[in-house]
């Protein structure tokens, strides 16, 4: 496996009760697998969640992810589920979750957070992007140093 199939992808959301989604997920884009996740929503749900329930897709149309804050599967809750409008994580590159903002046009399935069967609420608008890999940024930084260098020496 290479490295640069390993993707980082920050996750940032508001759910429909005023708190907020962020955090982080990894995933191997060549296999299409998640391999890691840690999100928190903020108050008033207030919880953080990191172990991986499960990433198989309930809808041919979508990608569902859940996120458990426990680790194992006989306690579910908290808990966040993120629906993506894509079938397969294979050369994912971000994007839309599935929320309010695009329901109905990409998404019948809103993506959720919640705390029990009675306390969940759904995302309201949230995506996911990449990171930055630290070798992009060096390349880029060189690159400015490099171009400051030349102009030093046009103006001697």
């Amino acid at each position: 496996m290479r490295a640069d199939q390993i993707t980082t992808f920050n996750v940032a959301g508001v759910l429909s009760d005023g708190a907020t989604l962020s955090g982080d997920v990894v995933i191997d884009t060549f296999a299409g697998l998640v391999e890691s996740s840690s999100l928190t929503v903020s108050s008033p749900l207030s919880f953080t969640v990191s172990f991986n329930y499960s990433g198989t897709g309930y809808n041919p149309n979508y990608f569902a992810y859940e996120i458990s804050g426990q680790p194992d599967a006989t306690t579910y809750y908290p808990y966040v589920v993120l629906y993506l409008p894509v079938t397969t994580l294979f050369n994912y590159a971000g994007g839309p979750l599935c929320s309010a903002a695009n329901f109905g046009s990409t998404c019948t399935t809103l993506s959720l957070a919640g705390t029990s069967s009675t306390a969940q609420f759904g995302v309201t608008t949230g995506s996911l992007t990449t990171v930055p890999e630290p070798t992009s940024i060096l390349l880029v930084g060189s690159a400015l140093l490099g171009l400051l260098a030349l102009r030093r020496r046009i103006e001697r």
